[in-house]
């Protein structure tokens, strides 16, 4: 909607002022037509929230909002901006996907006035999910996809494993076929770009609270190769594995 687009690139404009330049990189080379159809889910991991949220699983969209909040500033200012822009890049996702978001988007309206009170961490990540968690709950609601959220189960704790659709397909009692036309229709992901998605916010969290080398976390997440590892990295996040550290990872 109108209002989500001013909306993001109003606080986008903003959070922009407030970091420093960096310089731009080469564009990586991979697959242009698997790049059309993976959604980007930018600086606030917007479509991995949106999935989760769409599933009806409001415990996995929580968790990685408060990681994406906790990447930010620690001016309070920035911080409630940063909170806002990822509500708003959120429901725009969860709208693109064709879920009704009419009941979010009010809420929306309300809340810069409500970060403005928010004086700590917890109640700004509780703020942003007292907006997008009506998604969720209408997903529930109305029968979500309760069967990609068992999906989302069973594949979490075996990311460092070889991890094969057949194989978990007959762990559901469900047909491979119907999950990749399921991820494919409600995310335009192939279940290969769902997995790579869920290794890397793995990677990510190895490398924002670990000391390990990336080569210890490409392994952690079930990648042999680092060079793999970071060739799918920058994919998603438009940066090596090593310049996420640097910015976002813990200081000692």
């Amino acid at each position: 909607s109108i209002q989500f687009a001013w909306a993001l690139d109003r606080f986008h404009a903003v959070l922009d002022s407030l970091e420093e330049p960096e310089e731009d990189e080469p564009e990586p080379t991979f697959d242009r037509r698997a790049r059309r159809r993976m959604p980007d889910s930018g600086p606030y991991q917007a479509a991995d929230i949106a999935t989760a949220l769409t599933a009806g699983d409001r415990t996995q969209a929580r968790a990685i909002a408060r990681a994406v909040l906790t990447e930010g500033t620690d001016d309070d200012d920035a911080a409630r901006l940063r909170a806002h822009a990822l509500t708003a890049a959120t429901l725009e996702r969860v709208a693109v996907a064709g879920f009704d978001v009419a009941a979010a988007e009010t809420k929306l309206a309300k809340l810069a006035d409500t970060l403005a009170n928010a004086a700590s961490p917890k109640a700004r990540l509780d703020a942003v999910m007292d907006v997008i968690g009506i998604v969720a709950k209408d997903a529930r609601k109305h029968g979500g996809d309760e069967s990609l959220a068992a999906l989302n189960q069973l594949m979490i704790p075996r990311i460092a494993d070889r991890v094969r659709l057949k194989d978990l397909a007959a762990e559901l009692g469900q047909d491979p076929t119907a999950i990749s036309h399921r991820l494919r229709r409600k995310y335009g992901l192939t279940f290969t770009e769902y997995l790579g998605r869920m290794r890397v916010d793995e990677g990510k969290r190895l490398l924002r609270t670990t000391k390990l080398s990336v080569r210890e976390c490409a392994t952690r997440v079930g990648i042999a190769d680092p060079a793999n590892f970071t060739r799918l990295f920058r994919r998603h996040e438009n940066m090596t594995p090593n310049e996420y550290r640097k910015r976002f990872g813990k200081q000692p």
